[in-house]
C-alpha cells in the first residue's frame, strides 16, 4: 500500500540507547498488525503489556495501546509500542511491522496526515516542527502556543469580517433587483482599514518570532582585557574562556549558547579591539 490508504510506521523516539523508546503506526491496519505482532486483540484507549513477536519469537515485553479513528493524533487508526530503549529492540520491532505489511513513515508524514485529516491546520502543522527544535522557554512557549491555535484564531479574526465585507458585495451584485441598501464608502474603508491594522501588527512580530526560534545572535566587543571573556564566564555559569591579566588571550572567536531569560541565545566572543 503506497498511497494515504497506507499503513505506515516509524520511530517516535530519538535513535540511540535510553531506558524507553517508542514504536509509533498510523492507518488502517493498526488493530490488525496489533494481532499480529502482539497475537492479542486490543481494547481501543487501553494500555497493555503484552510480549511483542517476531517470527514466533519474543523480542520484548512491550506497553502497546490502540486508539480508533478519527479521535486520533493523525485523524486514524493509530498504535504505539514501549520498549525498552536498546537499538536493537527497536530496529526488530519497526522491521516486524513492516514484514506485516507496514510501510516506512516518510519525513513528517504522521504530521502531514494530522493536517490532511483535519486534525491540525497548516499554522499548527508548522508549529510541530517548531516546538521540536525549540531553544530556551521563550522559543518552545511560542511554537507551543502556535500549536494550540493562537496564530490560526489570529488569522480567522482577521478573515471574519473580511468574508462579511464580500459576502455584502456579492450579494448586491447577484441581485440587484433586491431592494438592498448599497454599502457605505466609510463603513468598507473602516472593515479594510481595521483589518490591514491587524495583519501589520500580526507581521511585524515576524522579527521577534524568528529570533527566538533561530536565537540571537549577540557578539561581545572591547578594547583588549575590558572583561569580555570574564563577562561571557558569567553569563554562562561556567569558565568557558580562558582569562589572564595580560591582554590578548582572545584571538579568535568564541561561541557557546546560553539561555538568558529563557532566550536562547548564542554568544559571541572576541579579541580586542
Amino acid at each position: 500500500m503506497k498511497g494515504a490508504e497506507a499503513t505506515i510506521v516509524a520511530l517516535a523516539t530519538p535513535p540511540g540507547r535510553s531506558a524507553l523508546g517508542t514504536v509509533r503506526l498510523s492507518g488502517p491496519r493498526c488493530r490488525e498488525l496489533a494481532r499480529l505482532l502482539l497475537g492479542t486483540e486490543l481494547e481501543p484507549r487501553r494500555a497493555t503489556t503484552r510480549a511483542f513477536l517476531r517470527k514466533g519469537v519474543i523480542v520484548d515485553r512491550v506497553v502497546a495501546t490502540y486508539w480508533a479513528g478519527p479521535s486520533t493524533p493523525t485523524g486514524e487508526d493509530l498504535l504505539e509500542l514501549v520498549a525498552h530503549g536498546s537499538p536493537e529492540i527497536l530496529r526488530e520491532i519497526v522491521e516486524a511491522a513492516l514484514e506485516a505489511g507496514a510501510r516506512a513513515a516518510a519525513p513528517g508524514e504522521f504530521t502531514r496526515r494530522a493536517y490532511v485529516n483535519g486534525r491540525l491546520d497548516l499554522a499548527q502543522a508548522r508549529a510541530v516542527g517548531d516546538l521540536i527544535a525549540a531553544r530556551g522557554a521563550s522559543a518552545r512557549a511560542s511554537a507551543l502556543k502556535r500549536l494550540e491555535g493562537g496564530l490560526s484564531e489570529s488569522l480567522d479574526e482577521v478573515r471574519a469580517p473580511i468574508l462579511e465585507l464580500l459576502a455584502a458585495l456579492e450579494v448586491r451584485l447577484d441581485h440587484p433587483e433586491e431592494d438592498i441598501a448599497s454599502l457605505a464608502a466609510a463603513e468598507v474603508d473602516l472593515a479594510l482599514s481595521d483589518a490591514g491594522a491587524r495583519l501589520t501588527r500580526m507581521a511585524s512580530g515576524y522579527a521577534r518570532g524568528r529570533s527566538r526560534r533561530e536565537g540571537a545572535r549577540v557578539g561581545l566587543f572591547g578594547s583588549p582585557n575590558a572583561g569580555k571573556s570574564s563577562l561571557l564566564n558569567a553569563l554562562l555559569g561556567r569558565k568557558r574562556a580562558i582569562t589572564a591579566p595580560e591582554p590578548g588571550t582572545t584571538r579568535d572567536l568564541l561561541e557557546e549558547q546560553a539561555d538568558i531569560g529563557g532566550e536562547c541565545v548564542t554568544l559571541i566572543d572576541t579579541a580586542g579591539l
